[in-house]
């Protein structure tokens, strides 16, 4: 990692990603399965007692929320059955106003059911309601569905190699911002 040649294929690769992902942002890449990438951006931006509002339409949605959970976190789990998508925006919207959360977390696309949820909308609600960061675990939709994360207002898009990309196993990236960039240095992690 540390020759010329390592830095040009890490420096290509990013450039690769952040075009797949429609972002400026930064890219993380790490060696290891998807799952790396979803617990380095809880862990680097979450302390215990953080407001964390999980969105979940599935079993990795409902992951998320229980993965900050055991960081310490207070969370607010909000499900939607497992063959549906995020369709209530006004419960979404009022838990969003209520609860103040420091993160919403969700999937782009369900593995195992394989449902798309709404991400822009979700973004345009944390922009309305100035949440800090929102968290989206696109690992199954990255190369086969439109992810726009800039667009979108996405500050931690996580995905990996072995699903769409059709690459080898144990590669995670993570798209993230500069808004989660200040909030992993405040956090100290």
């Amino acid at each position: 990692d540390l020759e010329v040649e390592y830095l040009e294929l890490y420096q290509d690769t990013e450039k690769a990603l952040q075009q797949i992902m429609q972002t400026r942002n930064s890219m993380v890449i790490q060696t290891g399965e998807g799952m790396l990438a979803l617990w380095s951006a809880l862990k680097s931006c979450l302390k215990p007692g953080d407001k964390v509002l999980a969105l979940s339409t599935g079993l990795f949605g409902t992951g998320i929320g229980k993965m900050a959970e055991s960081i310490g976190c207070e969370v607010r789990l909000l499900e939607f059955a497992y063959d549906e998508t995020l369709t209530d925006f006004e419960l979404i919207e009022r838990t969003i106003s209520e609860f103040r959360p420091k993160m919403i977390t969700m999937v782009q696309n369900e593995t195992p059911c394989g449902t798309m949820n709404p991400v822009a909308e979700i973004g345009e609600l944390k922009e309305k309601y100035g949440v800090p960061l929102l968290y989206v675990d696109a690992v199954s939709g990255i190369g086969g569905s439109v992810v726009k994360t800039d667009e979108w207002h996405i500050d931690l898009c996580l995905g990996a190699s072995q699903k769409c990309l059709s690459a080898p196993a144990s590669l995670a990236f993570l798209a993230v911002s500069e808004k989660a960039w200040q909030i992993v240095e405040e956090t100290g992690y």
